[in-house]
């Protein structure tokens, strides 16, 4: 991991998805934090990590996955849950973190809580 914070590309400078293309890029660990404030108890949290092990692209493949436009204003320059998953050697972690909402922490957040979670 090279340490560098990755946003949402800005569609209207980025003319190429930023997939891993050398050992820096490789990983990409993905942080997201889920707060859920109870009234009397105060605020519960969780911060869940995932690792996404990609494969060293071509610039081929680069250019290729560029044309198809999924990667835009997703962070990182891909889409895991489209086509930039091919390119996934593996994950460690929830899937549901990448893609969005972290389901199975959230739900846990609201079942320790108390909500009638199913």
């Amino acid at each position: 991991m090279s340490g560098r914070r990755l946003g949402v590309p800005d569609v209207r400078r980025t003319t190429r998805p930023r997939p891993p293309r050398g050992p820096a890029r490789a990983v990409t660990r993905v942080l997201t934090g889920v707060a859920l404030a109870v009234p009397v108890h105060g605020i519960r949290e969780r911060l869940v990590e995932t690792m996404i092990a990609m494969k060293r692209l071509s610039d081929e493949e680069i250019t290729y996955y560029a044309s198809h436009g999924e990667w835009r204003g997703k962070a990182g320059g891909y889409a895991l849950q489209g086509y930039g998953e091919v390119y996934v050697r593996h994950i460690a972690g929830s899937y549901s973190n990448v893609v969005g909402l972290p389901v199975t922490e959230t739900r846990v957040l609201l079942k320790s809580a108390g909500y009638p979670v199913a």
